[in-house]
């Protein structure tokens, strides 16, 4: 009988050591060996952890074990560009602090969320938490006020690009960026998520639960570790659909978890905001790729929110989309009937809700005329019915 391979050894050579970057120390060994192997082309993995901005993190994992066929060009862009994410994120660390000291000084209360958050408590520094944005949320009533702040000390805003009246609606005001040319963008939030969502977990809940920290100058609320780590999963398996930030997503929930859980008051978050089934999926992938140890009895639970049809394949449909490759899903609504599968919203809950019900980028939100029926959506993807084929066929196996 063929053994069936581990979900780890699905993935290219390059993916494979990135998500083994993502992991504790207790990938070290496999890491190494994969770097020393010759079979990863470091060009390519470059390529992908600039994506994830990963590049000094993992540059400081491999550097000791990369081997002599490693082209000089690759190693000395790695080095340069591992130099410049470590200045970059001493100076957004000092940004962040005199941001905070600016809305401080005005009596705004504010509450760093995600990679802000994370970097001060469970990681220490910027510098081993990478990020794209920096998100800050403020009680509503707040907001204009805050978004005005803002502006005052240097984060700006292209109100051309994202005019004000498209964010109304929405859970954050549009997006700055530094005008000293950091290349991270602040997003100034209402709320949590975006309206409509099934969860119900609000940004006074974070509030409430929150210590304050200080960050250089300035002082914010960060929320409990619990909240922190059901807020990683919901935002991989539910707002990112399991389709891209796991590499961010996996090792948070490491850092969180050494950092030390109360497991029976996560289990009560998830089951109060519906988050059972999304907190199941991404401590499941955590597990099977980089080892994260969730208690047992706790996935067993957790476990209960989704049935047993169909686990495996979406467990390989979400592994071959992490990274973007030639193997990755060809359909929309394959995706998005797969991740129905896993995810199991009727099961779990949600009602109607869906991510991309909720998207304003969505394509048949782009464009109603693109909401076809059935017959007419499955006329229209027939001449693509053999790629569908190859790839069902490939993650049923």
């Amino acid at each position: 009988m063929t053994s069936t391979p581990r979900l780890l050894d699905r993935l290219s050579p390059e993916a494979r050591l990135l998500v083994l970057a993502a992991g504790s120390s207790a990938t070290d060994r496999e890491l190494a060996a994969l770097a020393r192997g010759g079979e990863v082309n470091w060009g390519r993995l470059l390529e992908m952890a600039d994506r994830e901005r990963a590049t000094a993190i993992v540059w400081r994992r491999v550097k000791a074990d990369v081997p002599p066929s490693m082209p000089p060009e690759v190693r000395s862009s790695f080095e340069r560009m591992a130099m410049i994410a470590d200045f970059s994120a001493g100076y957004l660390g000092e940004r962040i602090g005199a941001t905070l000291a600016h809305l401080n000084a005005r009596g705004i209360p504010v509450l760093l969320l995600k990679g802000g958050a994370l970097a001060v408590t469970v990681y220490g520094s910027f510098a081993d938490r990478p990020m794209g944005d920096v998100d800050l949320v403020v009680p509503e009533r707040e907001g204009d006020a805050a978004f005005a702040a803002l502006q005052e000390v240097g984060w700006r805003w292209d109100a051309g690009a994202y005019p004000l009246e498209r964010y109304e609606r929405h859970h954050h005001y549009p997006p700055l960026v530094d005008e000293r040319g950091l290349d991270t963008r602040l997003e100034l939030h209402r709320e949590l998520m975006v309206e409509g969502n099934p969860f119900g977990l609000g940004a006074a809940e974070l509030f409430r639960e929150g210590e304050t920290v200080r960050i250089g100058a300035g002082t914010a609320s960060v929320p409990t570790r619990e909240l922190l780590l059901l807020h990683t999963c919901i935002h991989y398996a539910w707002s990112h659909m399991l389709l891209f930030g796991a590499w961010r997503a996996f090792r948070d929930m490491i850092a969180l978890i050494d950092a030390g859980i109360d497991w029976a008051r996560f289990e009560g978050l998830a089951r109060r905001y519906r988050a059972e089934s999304v907190s199941y999926w991404t401590f499941r992938l955590a597990g099977q790729l980089v080892g994260a140890e969730v208690p047992a009895e706790v996935m067993e639970r957790l476990g209960r929110s989704v049935t047993t049809s169909f686990r495996g394949m979406c467990e390989r449909h979400a592994a071959r989309e992490m990274f973007p490759s030639p193997e990755r899903c060809p359909s929309q609504w394959l995706r998005r009937t797969l991740w129905t599968a896993a995810i199991q919203p009727a099961r779990s809950g949600h009602g109607s809700a869906r991510p991309w019900l909720l998207d304003d980028m969505a394509p048949e939100n782009v464009d109603p005329s693109r909401r076809e029926g059935g017959v007419l959506r499955a006329f229209r993807h027939l001449p693509r019915a053999g790629d569908w084929l190859r790839y069902v066929v490939g993650i049923a196996r």
